[in-house]
């Protein structure tokens, strides 16, 4: 007799963590430049803004298809031109707010991109001082947006949400930290993340605070062992978090790149990056692939370079099929693994226990749609997506 295990959710092929690697893309086709705004919409990455090398403020706007390795200038910002922006994507639509524009102020407007009709609209300003070089995550259907520094060079640490459902903000509780600027964020299995950046005494922060928004609480979790740093590049796959490069408090430009474990609240190093160490780069990311794209490199030049690093592989140690799934699915090469379950957000959805090879999942409870699991079999972890009928 058949053993099955019903869990509350849905799934896609196995993947297992593998080599990492990173490969050159076709350049952006602009002006170089840095400390620009990237964010995905879909299978599509969308850059702008930033500062060029004839130090102009710029309002263009780009579409990265990765599948052709192309782009495609789209409508101009709908703002003012500036730099040191957010930028963010939450429910099909594009999100850039505050920056320091080209009148030398700084902003606290936000601005919603429509990639379907390719249009921006003005959407409510952060209630309160408009800042630079904030930081900002997605948890669920809602944005947050943390830190930075205003006009009057305060360095901040609290904390807003943004609801698009609503156009609506409210005030979270702060960062219980020093202010700084030039952090980076990121956001994992329900949670936000921010770290490094620098205080208003120059200090250089190593620091990672996780948000949890069901509580509206903050709690420190284990620093980045890297060197402490500023105008760094951070993001995410499924379960994990990214923090590459940026300077550190001796200007130094770096090229090492850290992935943090949600699990376990420890931080591994990856594979370098393989060119010039550099800062002020943008990133957008969808699966488990991220693309950076611009920056200042260590010969201090902007570029106008892009990047894929991909964090996993196929392999067949682990399978799972059939995927699509009619209602079930059978997983083969495993035996004594947890087996866990996350939405298209990053929150879990369920868990179970794989006793045995060839096990057969009932999935018949669970709705249609696209799903993360990941595979843990005596610390060897196989990360994938399913999709359920």
């Amino acid at each position: 007799m058949k053993k099955y295990l019903l869990l509350n959710l849905f799934f896609i092929p196995l993947l297992s963590i593998s080599q990492e690697q990173w490969i050159r893309k076709n350049d952006f086709p602009n002006s170089e430049r840095d400390d620009g705004v990237a964010f995905s919409i879909d299978q599509y990455g969308y850059f702008g803004t930033g500062l060029d090398a004839g130090f102009q403020f710029r309002d263009d706007f780009w579409e990265y298809n990765p599948l052709s390795d192309t782009w495609i200038q789209k409508a101009d910002f709908g703002g003012t031109r500036r730099q040191y922006a957010v930028g963010f994507s939450v429910s099909g639509k594009g999100y850039i707010a505050t920056g320091f524009d080209f009148t030398g102020n700084c902003m606290n407007d936000l601005w919603e991109y429509d990639a379907i009709h390719n249009h921006w609209n003005q959407k409510a300003s952060m209630p309160t001082t408009g800042r630079m070089a904030a930081s900002a995550f997605v948890i669920g259907s809602q944005a947050y947006i943390c830190s930075g520094r205003t006009q009057a060079g305060i360095y901040l640490n609290d904390c807003w949400r943004y609801d698009p459902a609503t156009d609506s903000w409210q005030q979270m509780n702060s960062i219980p930290a020093q202010g700084v600027c030039f952090a980076v964020s990121f956001s994992a299995n329900g949670y936000g993340f921010v770290t490094t950046g620098r205080d208003s005494i120059n200090h250089f922060n190593n620091q990672l605070w996780r948000f949890d928004s069901s509580t509206n609480n903050w709690s420190q979790m284990r620093s980045l062992p890297g060197a402490p740093r500023t105008y760094a590049a951070g993001f995410s796959s499924a379960t994990n978090g990214f923090v590459f490069g940026g300077m550190d408090s001796s200007s130094i430009y770096l090229n090492d790149l850290w992935e943090y474990d949600l699990f376990t609240d420890n931080w591994k190093q990856q594979v370098s990056f393989p060119s010039f160490s550099r800062k002020g780069m943008s990133v957008f990311a969808f699966d488990n692939t991220a693309y950076l794209v611009t920056g200042i490199d260590s010969l201090n030049q902007r570029t106008k370079e892009l990047w894929q690093y991909t964090s996993f592989q196929d392999k067949v140690d682990v399978s799972i099929y059939p995927n699509p799934s009619p209602g079930w699915i059978q997983v083969n090469g495993c035996e004594d693994g947890i087996i866990t379950f996350y939405d298209i957000h990053g929150f879990t959805t369920g868990s179970g226990t794989i006793l045995f090879n060839h096990e057969r999942i009932s999935l018949l409870n669970f709705k249609p749609g696209f799903y993360i699991y990941k595979v843990d079999v005596n610390g060897t972890v196989y990360i994938g997506k399913i999709i359920i009928q």
